[in-house]
């Protein structure tokens, strides 16, 4: 009697656990047919993200972050307009049923370059530094003919245009007549 109690039990947890397989299976092979959504972020900060001609428009606050949601399958132009200057990126995204997907940073400067996003968007170089190959650097600040002035900006001193000759520097004076732009202003033989 005992043993026959025993096999009944074991017997009823082997049909719950075949169930509960194969109700898993059955809902891992279910496509989801809802709505998805689009999400991303633009650097730097605040801007204008829609669909064009649908209803679907976000405003990024000043981190840059947004999502579009509900949007029904399909494949969309999505439009990103900053402005200070007005600058627009145009990019197709497939939105796939009950995803959101992930478009990543939109950029709309030199990551490489701007010394207030350098490599990323947000990461600011400190004071003196620029922005090389996206990462904070210091200038190198040579002076090679002497004069006190830096070939390089960032350096404590105006940019010295020709920094392999003393006389020429933006101290100096300029010289009349000799075709040479001394006091390095972007002017030759000024007030001559």
């Amino acid at each position: 009697m005992r043993m026959r109690r025993v096999v009944h039990q074991v017997g009823l947890i082997m049909i719950c656990l075949l169930a509960l397989l194969v109700g898993v299976a059955d809902a891992q092979g279910k496509k989801s047919t809802g709505p998805g959504g689009i999400k991303g972020g633009v650097c730097p900060g605040a801007a204008l993200v829609y669909i064009p001609g649908r209803s679907f428009v976000a405003f990024t606050g000043p981190d840059g972050t947004f999502e579009l949601s509900s949007v029904p399958p399909g494949t969309y132009t999505l439009h990103v307009e900053v402005s200070d200057p007005t600058q627009v990126h145009e990019q197709q995204v497939t939105v796939l049923a009950g995803q959101v997907i992930d478009v990543g940073s939109i950029p709309f400067t030199d990551l490489n370059t701007d010394p207030n996003h350098c490599g990323s968007c947000g990461n600011a170089c400190s004071a003196g530094q620029a922005c090389a190959a996206g990462a904070c650097v210091s200038p190198p600040c040579t002076d090679l003919d002497g004069d006190g002035f830096y070939k390089e900006a960032g350096c404590g001193t105006p940019v010295d245009c020709d920094d392999n000759d003393a006389s020429v520097n933006p101290g100096a004076v300029e010289i009349c007549g000799d075709s040479i732009d001394n006091n390095c202003n972007g002017t030759t033989d000024e007030n001559c």
